[in-house]
This record gives structure tokens, sequence and C-alpha cells, in this order.
């Protein structure tokens, strides 16, 4: 199995990524960005960052604290819009006009703060919140 390291850039004055992707052309990737970035209200929250990776790969996204890395972890699983003009892929799905898709098949774990549930949320709770979020609108 190969890796790619991603690094989004660590301070908004530093916006040089360090991206050290690697992917053999012949194989589909997975995941393709091209100038893929996110903006706030304070500047840049990541990018710009091109990607390209393959499946079978592992993919680690790194970065201190406030570098990106959820925002970046969020736009791949289609949770997260980036900047227009930006262009990306996910398992075959241009995004964010297919997100949905992109949802259905991915999910985003173990993110302090994201993910956790009230300690009085019930399981069957939980599900039912679930099963409303995949429910067509």
């Amino acid at each position: 199995m190969s890796s790619t390291t991603i690094h989004p850039s660590h301070s908004l004055e530093d916006r040089d990524p360090h991206l050290t992707a690697e992917t053999p052309t012949a194989t589909p990737s997975i995941i393709r960005a091209s100038a893929l970035q996110l903006d706030g209200n304070r500047g840049r929250i990541y990018g710009p960052l091109d990607l390209d990776i393959a499946p079978g790969t592992l993919t680690l996204i790194t970065g201190r604290a406030g570098s990106g890395k959820t925002s970046l972890l969020l736009t791949l699983v289609g949770r997260m819009r980036a900047n227009r003009g930006c262009a990306l892929t996910v398992l075959g799905r241009a995004l964010p006009a297919r997100a949905r898709g992109v949802q259905r098949r991915s999910a985003a774990v173990g993110i302090h703060g994201l993910d956790d549930l009230d300690e009085v949320v019930t399981v069957a709770a939980a599900v039912r919140e679930r099963e409303a979020w995949l429910a067509p609108w």
C-alpha cells in the first residue's frame, strides 16, 4: 500500500501547501482536485491543493491545530463546499453538484466536537436522526 501525506497550510500567512502525492497515471483516482481551496471571513482556511489519490492508498492529512485539516476532510467527504472555481471529483462524482452520492459512501468520524453525541442522546434517537438525513428531501 502506498501512502500520501497532505499538509494544509499551517497559518494564514503560510499559503504554500506541502503536498507529496505521487499517483500512478494508469490507476483511476478516487479523489482528484485542482486548485482546491477554502476561504473564510478571516482569510484562507486551506489550499490551494492539487490532489490525485489512487484507490488502495493510505492518505494522511497532517498539520497543527487550526491549519484546515478538518475543513479539508469535510470538503473531501462532501460535507463542506470549497471555493467556487475549484475542481473536485470524489468517487467519480463532481462536487459539490453530486455531493449526496459521496455523502452516502463516505464518512468523517473521530473528530472531537463534530461527531460527539450528547450524553442524553439514545441510540434510537441517533439512528432516527441518521435516517432523516439520508431520506430524500
